[in-house]
């Protein structure tokens, strides 16, 4: 897949951000139009990562960098992105506080957790914020036990607490969406899933970070995120996979190199560990060896194939349009369609049982009916 200059521009932003230039990279930004300035800006913000973009215009000569409105408007963002992410900060280390005093620890993962790895922190934006809840005495209580109180707490509080999705729970927390993880991955029509479920426990390694420099975050160890962070991709292969995702996979390149646990032995896993890594060379500028027998030879087809699928659905998904509300025939189709066409995909990394991915679809959605023929 070829990139268009806009995105070719956007790419070459986010490697000067993470620190990850190539000699070159400066002279695209040369005569470059206000309206081409104007489609980088949407385009970053559509992925979400105008502040990474910012880092990198930080380090552009003066007259090449976007006009002077456009900085503005760049920069007014960009500080609500900075103000969102400290806040995030306090919240995750007060709930974690609250957690605390009941005996269960608050392990945070992807999000804001991730943001240490980067340059500026505060620079990578988030959603919602996952957490992993678990006991801190097995002796006084058992990790279900842990995320189970964790929810009733919730509720203490007077938050509605969904439990409909078996991975984890979802809430709201001081205006932020929390989903209280007790499993990592999909164990339902991911075959492999509990295993790999208790490898990520046994790898996880709590270290305390402070993205924001002021307030206390668990996170897991460098080898839980070379596993975790390549299955959530997987996880969203065939739906909203997006930039954050291969940007927080070449941070940890950068700051870690490629290790890939023995325990994992799925060659189609490890090809799209692979994809990902091979990604991030070609296009984020990090410099991370790459096995030649995962990607030649026989595998060589199969692996560009691949690469080719992930890099277009990073940049143009197949389903990044609204599905038609108004017509509950068409809008049954296009659900029906987006739901064998992510299996599709995710199938091409976890090897998933279609009856098994259907049952889950339909279990999700007798419980939740209002999804039916919502987006």
């Amino acid at each position: 897949m070829k990139l268009n200059s806009i995105q070719e521009c956007l790419f070459a932003l986010l490697r000067l951000a993470i620190g990850c230039g190539r000699e070159d990279d400066l002279k695209i930004f040369n005569h470059l139009s206000d309206t081409q300035w104007q489609s980088i800006y949407d385009e970053a913000k559509h992925h979400g990562v105008v502040a990474l973009a910012w880092d990198g215009i930080d380090t552009l000569p003066v007259e090449f960098k976007p006009p002077k409105a456009l900085k503005l408007q760049w920069a007014l963002l960009v500080e609500k992105v900075e103000k969102r992410h400290s806040y995030y900060c306090r919240v995750v280390n007060e709930l974690s506080s609250l957690y605390r005093s009941h005996g269960i620890k608050t392990l945070q993962i992807k999000g804001v957790g991730l943001s240490s790895y980067y340059p500026h922190p505060n620079h990578r934006e988030g959603g919602d914020i996952d957490i992993y809840t678990y006991s801190a005495d097995k002796q006084k209580m058992s990790d279900t036990e842990a995320n189970e109180l964790a929810d009733s707490l919730m509720r203490q509080e007077g938050l509605k607490v969904d439990t409909a999705h078996r991975k984890h729970s979802q809430f709201t927390y001081k205006s932020i969406p929390i989903e209280n993880h007790k499993f990592f991955i999909n164990t339902v029509s991911n075959t492999k899933g509990l295993r790999w479920n208790d490898l990520l426990i046994e790898l996880m390694n709590p270290r305390i970070v402070l993205p924001d420099g002021k307030h206390e975050i668990l996170v897991p160890s460098e080898q839980f995120n070379s596993i975790f962070l390549a299955i959530h991709a997987a996880q969203h292969f065939g739906g909203e996979l997006n930039l954050h995702l291969l940007l927080d996979w070449a941070v940890l390149l950068k700051r870690n190199g490629l290790e890939i646990s023995p325990e994992i032995k799925d060659t189609k896993f490890i090809r799209f560990i692979y994809v990902l890594t091979d990604l991030c060379n070609e296009y984020l500028g990090t410099d991370c060896p790459i096995i030649q027998a995962n990607v030649g030879g026989d595998n060589k087809r199969a692996f560009n194939s691949l690469k080719t699928c992930v890099l277009k659905e990073l940049l143009e998904p197949r389903y990044k349009e609204k599905p038609p509300r108004n017509d509950y025939i068409r809008l049954f189709l296009w659900k029906t369609g987006r739901m064998f066409y992510r299996w599709n995909c995710q199938n091409k990394v976890f090897s998933l049982s279609i009856a098994k991915a259907f049952w889950s679809s339909l279990v999700f959605h007798f419980q939740k009916p209002e999804t039916i023929f919502g987006g």
